[in-house]
């Protein structure tokens, strides 16, 4: 299966895990694209407090090309700013091109409280299976 895998991409270990969850899907025998600035963000070469909005654009429409051509996604949403099962704007948003495309959808970590996220709900409605952090039950 092609599973394409979403996650915020603000600290170094979020990207050493994307990584990890990257191989033991593929040791499975998926097809795993993860986000394009992984390999900077684990190395310190990305700054996620300046954007080139063209590039920045150009390669958020790129991802969404690899949503559309994935089987399935899966939503890496590790705590963040004091959050478990934190989704940012961004994650989000691919979220929704997944759902929009009838993309199965997988989330690793169980989602907060609607009082601690408020989209929670629009999340929900979008049919993901949680995998409360075994990737060994993406089908």
């Amino acid at each position: 299966m092609k599973i394409t895998i979403f996650s915020s991409m603000s600290k170094p270990e979020f990207a050493s895990s994307v990584l990890k969850i990257a191989q033991d899907l593929e040791n499975a025998g998926h097809q795993v694209t993860i986000p394009f600035e992984t390999q900077d963000v684990l190395h310190g070469k990305m700054d996620n407090n300046r954007e080139d909005v063209e590039v920045s654009r150009k390669t958020r429409l790129e991802f969404f090309d690899i949503i559309k051509a994935s089987d399935a996604v899966l939503v890496t949403n590790r705590e963040k700013n004091g959050i478990a099962g934190y989704i940012g704007g961004s994650v989000l948003i691919e979220m929704a091109i997944a759902f929009a495309n009838g993309k199965d959808m997988y989330i690793l970590y169980p989602l907060p409280e609607i009082s601690t996220m408020r989209y929670v709900q629009e999340i929900n409605l979008m049919k993901p299976i949680i995998l409360h952090g075994d990737v060994t039950k993406i089908q």
